[in-house]
């Protein structure tokens, strides 16, 4: 499944002198408090942009890296950020910004774990732009949208967009045959 947007976390402190992402802190983590939108490696090389399913299919196939608005439409990115497939999460060239890394899957689980697992989601989610019966309470300011995901075309699947606000989520940087 090729998810979308990504809220990194921090591994030290940042450069006061560039803007700094919005961030909270939940416990000992601190994470961005907003998605990551960028169309740049951080070498400067730009994340190719797949415009079409068949530039997606393409990326994947390839295994190159690629970013996309939901629905191909810049409106949604106003407010969700980019979708990225996991070739450009894992590319080498890194795309978190200075001071933070894409987290890992036990990262992830140690934030759940501490928000009460099952009640994590509801205080995760932001309070906005959830469907009517999906708003969360935004407890631990992680303010989680519903951006959705876009399929790779995989396994016979339709290349599709699916879940915009109805879901979130995220990558990590763990590979996913070793959780």
């Amino acid at each position: 499944m090729v998810c979308q947007l990504i809220n990194v976390q921090k591994t030290y402190s940042q450069d006061k002198t560039q803007q700094s992402p919005k961030e909270v802190k939940i416990g000992s983590q601190v994470w961005m408090s907003q998605n990551l939108d960028t169309d740049k490696f951080n070498n400067g090389d730009a994340i190719p942009q797949a415009k079409t399913a068949a530039e997606w299919v393409e990326a994947a196939a390839k295994k190159t890296p690629a970013w996309c608005y939901y629905e191909n439409d810049s409106n949604y990115g106003l407010k969700y950020g980019k979708l990225y497939n996991f070739y450009a999460v894992n590319d080498p060239r890194g795309m978190a910004p200075k001071g933070w890394h894409i987290p890992t899957e036990p990262e992830f689980t140690a934030l759940v774990k501490l928000l009460g697992n099952a009640e994590s989601g509801l205080k995760l989610k932001g309070i906005s732009g959830w469907g009517t019966k999906a708003k969360g309470t935004n407890e631990s300011g992680f303010n989680a949208l519903p951006g959705g995901e876009r399929t790779d075309g995989a396994f016979g699947a339709d290349c599709q967009f699916m879940g915009v606000e109805v879901c979130a989520c995220f990558w990590t940087a763990t590979p996913k045959d070793s959780t």
